[in-house]
């Protein structure tokens, strides 16, 4: 079991994690005014959030994870 120095993520590496999901939500609303008439809707952002989530485990924190998930809620206006 390696020390949380060497496990953690610097910064810049959330970041990147996070300007991938946004650019997925952001995809996903140019995507979805064209299928919504066809009552098809993408959901890309969260498929980029679980894929870091699944592909990150040992990286990615449980916290890190969790402020990803409100974060992104609160951007979108799904927050409970």
């Amino acid at each position: 079991m390696g020390s949380w120095a060497t496990n953690s993520m610097r910064l810049s590496k959330h970041l990147i994690i996070l300007g991938s999901i946004i650019f997925g939500f952001w995809l996903e609303d140019i995507i979805n005014q064209a299928t919504i008439p066809f009552f098809i809707e993408i959901n890309l952002g969260f498929l980029i959030f679980t894929y870091w989530v699944f592909a990150l485990p040992e990286y990615l924190k449980s916290l890190a994870a969790l402020v990803y998930g409100l974060f992104i809620d609160l951007i979108f206006s799904d927050a409970i």
